[in-house]
């Protein structure tokens, strides 16, 4: 059996920069929903993780976590000891990634192109794992390309899946915007919550940050406003909407689930279809980080795509997730890399 060290350094919830806090945990977004459905994916295939957390009193899914592979406190527990075949660096800090033994061979992961690497961590990793063409790209200009891999992140399609039980159909439109909303995606998500609201929609927003309160004050009278649902049980919400308007991972789940999509992020992209989803993907469904905030499109433009995104069946839906969002491909990418 395959033995592999994950290392995540989750003191202040690092990646979103410390924010997102709930009570003595933080709530999950996108690097949290990856780890579930990779950890899950490897359970699956019978490797055996040890999951090192720095922080992990805070961090949100330890226990659904444990039922999937070994969670241990990165402080409590010597790393020198260890007799993996290899390692994962998960945003981490330098302190930690020393302390695994040198011969160990260690891959790092890459969430977005702006992510801040230490000269010790592009030292110590032997490739790093960009989960998107941009931030491929991007880190291209710092680190030579022959230690950078982009291997398309996945969903779980397992559990992310289209509902069996049929359901009726509404009378209005049922859409659901989930989102940070907070720092590069506010603007724009705001600016397409307004505009939804003022049309014949059944809608619902869930998210977080500064911007929910902005919702609330304007909207939450007619509009449904929701501010977290843990990652592990976001597949259970989304049974119950025909279309989702998200970035990122939120709009694989949704495609993985049938659902129809719209991508909005730092800014609007639009309808997600099977002759534009490559294209997307490489921003990771979130617009381009050079382009202004903010929904720079008309009702009518607006009005065509959620047409344009209804229109594509359920069936197509599942197999543009099927091509390209499968978690169990990635993992089987990762090991594979690992093992060179």
């Amino acid at each position: 059996m395959q033995r592999i060290a994950y290392l995540l350094d989750a003191t202040a919830n690092a990646l979103y920069g410390g924010k997102f806090a709930l009570g003595d945990r933080f709530r999950t977004y996108g690097q949290h929903s990856f780890l579930y459905d990779l950890i899950v994916s490897a359970a699956r295939c019978g490797l055996h993780v040890d999951l090192f957390i720095r922080g992990l009193e805070s961090f949100p899914i330890v226990k659904p976590l444990s039922r999937f592979c070994t969670v241990r406190d990165a402080e409590s527990k010597r790393l020198d000891e260890g007799t993996w075949d290899s390692a994962v660096a998960d945003v981490v800090s330098d302190d930690l990634l020393s302390r695994l033994p040198t011969n160990i061979p260690v891959l790092a992961i890459v969430h977005n192109g702006f992510q801040q690497l230490s000269s010790f961590l592009v030292k110590r990793c032997h490739r790093f794992v960009c989960l998107s063409q941009f931030s491929f790209e991007y880190k291209a200009r710092s680190i030579a390309a022959s230690r950078l891999l982009f291997i398309p992140q996945g969903v779980d399609l397992q559990r992310f899946r289209p509902s069996r039980t049929p359901t009726s159909s509404p009378a209005r439109t049922r859409i659901l915007v989930s989102s940070r909303l907070a720092d590069e995606k506010e603007q724009a998500v705001y600016d397409l919550i307004a505009m939804l609201s003022t049309r014949r929609w059944d809608l619902t927003v869930l998210g977080d940050g500064p911007g929910f309160w902005r919702v609330s004050d304007e909207f939450a009278s007619f509009v449904t406003t929701i501010n977290f649902i843990p990652c592990h049980s976001i597949h259970n919400f989304l049974a119950q909407f025909d279309l989702v308007c998200s970035s990122g991972r939120g709009v694989m789940e949704a495609l993985a689930c049938g659902k129809a999509a719209i991508a909005v992020g730092r800014s609007y992209c639009g309808a997600v279809l099977p002759g534009n989803v490559q294209a997307l993907m490489r921003l990771n469904f979130t617009g381009r980080p050079d382009e202004p905030t903010g929904v720079a499109v008309s009702v009518p433009r607006l009005e065509e795509d959620l047409n344009a995104a209804l229109l594509v069946t359920p069936e197509a839906r599942r197999k543009i997730a099927e091509e390209y969002f499968d978690v169990d491909r990635f993992l089987r990418e990762l090991l594979r890399s690992l093992n060179q």
